[in-house]
């Protein structure tokens, strides 16, 4: 008995389809993972290899030439984060890092060229910054040797133009560990005015512990609440009343207070909870920025193009960036790269791959003449064309001139902020009303009794219900698969009234699709026949149906016409074979759902085949559940899958078929126009102008640093079907906020009790807020543990 042994290549792990590439005993898929192996081999790095089963990335070459824009000195300073005589740094993404082999050789990228000096890589994020002597390397060379390795950098036109406006999580950190030491010790330094100790009799040593506490309590007003001040001055001046107008208003009046009664010397003041509720406050935003910091939210067509292209000038490439493109230049366009600007096809016919563009896979036979708008992907050889509009008028960057994207979206109060806009009126009127009583029956008493309330019954803690609850939900929501923008999203997803899907490539997945062949009276030979036939065709459903049937020994064929459009035909062993729609081969339509591919041999036998879409598993009961909500379907895909997406959909569901970017944007505004709020998740660029629109943008990626456009959220692939779930709990979240601010009024009624008396002492305040900020942040975590537990633990197991 033979046994057939299982080649796989030595770098990537990939198989083999034969032993033709090898170095000594190694064996290799391409000559580009021969290529790596032989790099690190040469400088002692096998021990690559021994970190990961398949530690490399499978080789695809790379055309160096078109990282020559990186010599372009005005692009060079703009990308660089640092330069002297001695060195220079540069960030680089490079989305192909995926486990702890990737991190073992780029920090040791120094080992494969003397003039690198370091990399440090950020494997959360994807990046490594490389310091290099430029008088040994340049910057494009830089990029090559990534690129030579198997990690080509991914720089775009948004990296060049925008610097990068993610949170500066290290100030943060800094600005709670600052505020957290000021709050710990004035804590400790208030203990003996807590204890009761007689400071009356050394009153050097009261006043230098009430000036010490000052002193620390400066940096937390100056520095750590002024973001709170800032916020609240921009809503002013906007003519919005946020949240932190009342929190600051708080915050202000406390410190003012104890200032006075400092400087007076007629008490020690309430700084201890001033920086206790700045302090807490922090942490609960701080857990709201945590995912924001990794993922872009607000892209646009700007990360989609390249910097620079090549333009042909009196037969001399020349390299220049995109936005200089102007009408009548030609351009030289490699295999896998993006056609910039609406051009005409000055080469041979090519394939265009504009799925990019219209969310569905399939490629696009241009000729000579032809228009070939921008977005689209050569899918062949390289090609020449003809620009016929500068960059900034192309009909791909179109889309975002439209008004969806240049309005500014104005602030809107949450339901937070209603609440707290209603308590601080009802704290301002229990205040003033305990003022107008002291001022009458012991004038004394009226100032403390005003700010006393101000200070004890601050909206503080519905900030911390609200911060606390949002952060611990953001966070368990990105480990399960979906990263919301703000809190802001969660808040708008619980309003959403109206779901509309995109179909390829969200609810459906392009690269599983099921075919099936029904033969009514041909045979084997005859499919033999049929599949060396469509092998010739540039249809995709074609393309799908060949792959399936690989294994077939195809027959050559050489008398083949194509008809665009309509199918394919060929005369081959004495036979007329057609292939294509129903009328072309000239045979009766199936009823099966799905796509369909027709073919007839010589008018006399006959056979389908049905591709079927491949729904991503749970997304079909999901649909099913979304009872509360009404449903759309918005595809560019052609109407062949309707009878399947009806029996998916609910009976009142509007399913639209052959959209396109311009009609899926107007169809969410229509909606909007009835005053229902649309929830609109897709994929791809032809989703963009749609995802914007909506009330709650979705982007469903494969993974979560690839290309998605401007959205609220970015979604997993994998989690679609849990979208109800995140809806769900994002209701819940709101109700345990409720419920918890409800909890909180408990310890306001307290406080309000004792402010009012004009009796509140600083170690009661110290007792109180502490103890109400902790039991709040407790029921917080609590809470959203269990709301974790009812929508996500269930549903693992069932799916």
């Amino acid at each position: 008995m033979e046994t057939q042994v299982k080649l796989t290549c030595c770098h990537c792990g990939e198989p083999c389809s034969n032993n033709d590439i090898n170095m000594g005993e190694e064996v290799f898929c391409c000559v580009g993972c021969k290529s790596v192996y032989s790099i690190l081999h040469q400088h002692n790095l096998t021990d690559y290899y021994c970190l990961n089963e398949k530690p490399g990335n499978t080789m695809v070459h790379v055309n160096k030439s078109k990282f020559n824009f990186l010599d372009d000195e005005s692009i060079h300073q703009k990308l660089i984060s640092f330069k002297n005589a001695e060195q220079t740094r540069v960030e680089f993404f490079l989305p192909q890092i995926h486990c702890s082999s990737c991190l073992w050789l780029l920090e040791h990228l120094h080992k494969l060229h003397e003039g690198i000096m370091s990399a440090e890589v950020n494997f959360n994020e994807k990046k490594v910054k490389v310091a290099f002597r430029q008088q040994a390397i340049s910057l494009r060379q830089v990029a090559e040797l990534l690129t030579s390795i198997g990690y080509e950098p991914h720089i775009t036109l948004q990296d060049y133009e925008e610097a990068d406006h993610a949170p500066n999580r290290r100030k943060d950190i800094v600005k709670l560990g600052l505020v957290g030491f000021c709050f710990a010790n004035i804590m400790l330094i208030s203990f003996p005015e807590y204890l009761g100790l007689d400071l009356v009799s050394n009153p050097k040593l009261a006043s230098v512990l009430r000036f010490a506490n000052l002193t620390l309590a400066l940096p937390v007003f100056f520095y750590g609440a002024w973001e709170f001040f800032v916020n609240a001055w921009v809503g002013i001046k906007q003519r919005f009343l946020n949240i932190d107008a009342p929190i600051s208003l708080a915050i202000l009046m406390t410190f003012g207070r104890s200032l006075y009664e400092i400087i007076s010397q007629t008490g020690a003041g309430y700084l201890d909870s001033m920086s206790g509720i700045v302090f807490f406050m922090l942490i609960g935003r701080g857990l709201q920025k945590k995912t924001f910091t990794n993922l872009k939210f607000n892209r646009d067509y700007k990360s989609y193009f390249p910097i620079a292209v090549t333009i042909i000038r009196d037969g001399i490439e020349h390299i220049t960036k995109i936005q200089e493109v102007q009408e009548g230049d030609v351009l030289r366009v490699q295999h896998q790269e993006i056609i910039p600007v609406d051009s005409l096809l000055s080469s041979k016919s090519a394939d265009i791959d504009y799925s990019f563009v219209t969310g569905e896979n399939e490629t696009t036979k241009i000729n000579t003449g032809e228009i070939i708008y921008a977005g689209g992907k050569v899918a062949g050889p390289q090609l020449e064309v003809i620009a016929v509009k500068p960059f900034s008028q192309s009909h791909f960057t179109g889309l975002w001139n439209n008004q969806a994207f240049t309005d500014e979206e104005k602030p809107k109060a949450n339901f937070v902020e209603l609440i707290s806009r209603y308590f601080s009126l009802v704290l301002l009127m229990i205040s003033v009303s305990g003022f107008v009583y002291w001022k009458i029956m012991e004038p004394a008493n009226a100032w403390n009794a005003m700010t006393a309330v101000l200070i004890v019954a601050c909206p503080c803690t519905l900030l911390l219900a609200s911060s606390y609850t949002y952060g611990f939900i953001i966070d368990w929501f990105s480990r399960e698969g979906m990263f919301v923008k703000s809190s802001n999203s969660i808040d708008k997803l619980i309003n959403v009234d109206h779901v509309v899907f995109d179909k390829t490539g969200t609810i459906s997945e392009i690269s599983k699709q099921e075919i099936i062949h029904f033969a009514l009276n041909s045979n084997a030979n005859d499919l033999i026949n049929v599949i060396s036939v469509m092998k010739h065709s540039t249809h995709p459903l074609s393309k799908m149906i060949v792959e399936q049937y690989k294994a077939l020994q195809q027959a050559d064929v050489h008398h083949i016409k194509e008809i665009p459009g309509q199918g394919i035909e060929a005369w081959f062993d004495e036979q007329h074979i057609k292939i294509g729609k129903a009328s072309f081969a000239n045979v009766n339509e199936s009823a099966v759902a799905g796509s369909h591919v027709y073919y007839s041999i010589d008018g006399e036998k006959q056979g389908v085949f049905v591709v079927k879409n491949h729904l991503r598993s749970g997304v079909e009961e999901m649909i099913h559940r979304l009872k509360d909500y009404q449903v759309s379907l918005l595809s560019g895909d052609t109407s062949a899958s309707f009878e399947q997406m009806k029996h998916i959909f609910p009976e009142n569901s509007t399913l639209l078929f052959q959209q396109s970017p311009q009609q899926k944007l107007d169809y969410i505004k229509s909606l909007q126009e009835k005053h229902q709020k649309v929830l609109m998740i897709g994929d791809g660029m032809n989703d963009a102008g749609a995802l914007k629109q909506s009330d709650v943008g979705v982007s469903v990626v494969q993974n979560y640093f690839s290309f998605s456009p401007a959205s609220d959220a970015i979604l997993n692939s994998d989690k679609v079907a849990h979208l109800l779930n995140f809806m769900q709990a994002a209701k819940s979240a709101k109700r345990l906020i409720v419920g918890t601010f409800i909890y909180s009024l408990f310890y306001n009624a307290i406080g309000l009790s004792i402010a009012v008396s004009a009796n509140l002492k600083p170690v009661v305040a110290a007792i109180l807020m502490p103890a109400s900020s902790i039991s709040v942040i407790l029921i917080a975590f609590l809470g959203t543990q269990w709301i974790h537990q009812k929508y996500f633990k269930p549903s693992k197991s069932r799916n």
